[in-house]
């Protein structure tokens, strides 16, 4: 069963303090085998707000071998939306090795999107050598 752990951010006299990026904190969600699924930022009263990117949370999903491969990003209100990337979903495949061997980007449809530089998605192909 996922639980939940909560992070604040307080100032040195112990009251409530905002980070810069705009959150005064934030609750994270693990699944049972401990890995973060689940970030949602939060203001002084404990509700989603935007970080600077214009994301108030995020999920993700992993593989069999316990890999992050997508992660999908939402609005204060938890909605899916467009970071400031101009993307909601980043999604990767990583070859036995663990080596990231691609990277794609969709919009709040899940269609592809290109990001800023253009580019829907980049392919990297490994030798022996790892280069």
């Amino acid at each position: 069963m996922p639980n939940w752990r909560p992070t604040d951010y307080l100032d040195r006299k112990g009251n409530p303090s905002i980070h810069i990026a705009g959150n005064h904190g934030y609750v994270s969600k693990f699944d049972d085998k401990n890995r973060e699924i689940e970030r949602t930022w939060l203001d002084t009263d404990g509700k989603p707000v935007e970080l600077n990117d214009k994301i108030a949370r995020w999920s993700s999903e992993y593989d069999e071998r316990g890999r992050e491969i997508s992660r999908r990003f939402f609005d204060a209100s938890l909605k899916p939306a467009l970071g400031t990337g101009g993307f909601r979903r980043k999604a990767c495949t990583l070859d036995d090795a663990g080596n990231e061997t691609s990277r794609s980007f969709f919009d709040v449809e899940d269609k592809p999107v290109g990001i800023e530089c253009g580019m829907h998605c980049w392919v990297a192909k490994y030798d022996e050598k790892m280069l």
